[in-house]
C-alpha cells in the first residue's frame, strides 16, 4: 500500500477521531475525498482547538511521533484573549 501524508489544518468544533458517535464531524469527514487509502490522525488535537494535523497510513511514522519512547518535543503556541494576571501564572 502507497504511503498517504496528508497535513490538514484542523477547524474549531472538529473532533480528531476517525468515527463519532455523537455525529460530530470528524478530521477524517474533512478529507475523506483526498485519498482512496485508510488514514488516521497522528495525535489528537480537543475540539474546540485548531491546529495543524498529520494524517497518514504511515503506523512506523505515527508510532515515531507519538509514542513516549521516542520522546519527540512538543511545541504549542496559545493566543489568549486577554492578558495573564499574577495569578494565572501560579495556577499553571
Amino acid at each position: 500500500e502507497k504511503k498517504v501524508y496528508i497535513l490538514l489544518n484542523k477547524p474549531k468544533d472538529c473532533v480528531t477521531t476517525s468515527e463519532d458517535t455523537q455525529a460530530r464531524t470528524t478530521v477524517i469527514d474533512i478529507v475523506k475525498n483526498a485519498c482512496s487509502e485508510r488514514i488516521y490522525p497522528v495525535g489528537r488535537l480537543d475540539r474546540n482547538t485548531t491546529g495543524v494535523l498529520l494524517l497518514t497510513n504511515d503506523g512506523d511514522l505515527a508510532s515515531k511521533l507519538t509514542h513516549p519512547k521516542y520522546d519527540k518535543k512538543k511545541i504549542y503556541h496559545v493566543g489568549l484573549d486577554r492578558d495573564l494576571e499574577r495569578e494565572d501564572f501560579e495556577a499553571i
